[in-house]
């Protein structure tokens, strides 16, 4: 049966196993898949699986439906493809892929009581320690001939360390628990690592907004700590 990976490559994976017919997504309990993501509205999406074909119809939601990060109304997926539903990443696949750890979510009978379990969260750790700095090779003393001054010693530069910490005290703009760690300049919004792509050019890595695809700006800077 087709399915979708919910944050498909990180710690808060799971799956979604669909249903023939009409499957409905959104943030309200009346769905047959609760996705609780405030940039997902009551009544998001539907995704249609007939006919060994599966179609993907946004309900006028509030912050679009993107397949392959264009926006779309109406759309016939296929294997492989990324759907964002707001900020929450999907994969879409037809034949299936390997379980996901987390579960598997399965749709709800008509008339059958609703138990809808929470997706797990993803625990952002704190900063990375400072890297260590190897101890500075020692120096050769050289005896000077009689009757002349030794020369001077080679004064040693202290040794430093590179630490890192976030500037911004701004919450995510879909995480407000999680401190942000990204801004967007064209949305003018504050994100955390959750809410941003990550994109490999010419062997450099950029981060984009999931809302416009723009390049955001890491909001961690560096400083040299000196220590004696």
């Amino acid at each position: 049966m087709p399915r979708l990976v919910i944050n498909p490559g990180s710690p808060a994976a799971w799956e979604v196993q669909l249903k023939p017919g009409v499957n409905s997504l959104g943030r309200a309990q009346a769905n047959d898949f609760l996705i609780a993501d405030p940039s997902v509205s009551g009544t998001h999406c539907q995704i249609v699986v007939e006919n060994a074909k599966t179609t993907l119809k946004d309900l006028g939601s509030t912050n679009g439906t993107y397949v392959n990060r264009a926006p779309i109304r109406d759309a016939v997926l296929q294997t492989g493809q990324t759907i964002h539903l707001g900020g929450v990443e999907m994969a879409f696949y037809g034949d299936g892929p390997p379980p996901i750890p987390g579960g598997v979510a399965q749709a709800v009978p008509a008339g059958a009581p609703r138990v809808t379990g929470a997706a797990p969260v993803a625990r952002i750790s704190g900063l990375p320690p400072a890297p260590r700095v190897a101890s500075a090779t020692p120096v050769a003393r050289v005896a000077a001939p009689a009757g002349e001054a030794p020369p001077p010693m080679p004064v040693e530069a202290p040794p430093v360390a590179e630490t890192t910490f976030i500037t911004s005290n701004q919450p995510c703009k879909f995480h407000p628990k999680t401190p942000a760690r990204y801004y967007c300049g064209h949305c003018q919004r504050y994100y955390c690592e959750f809410c941003v792509t990550a994109r490999t050019v010419a062997g450099v890595q950029h981060k984009t907004c999931r809302q416009c695809a723009a390049e955001v700006s890491d909001l961690r800077q560096s400083r040299r700590l000196v220590r004696g």
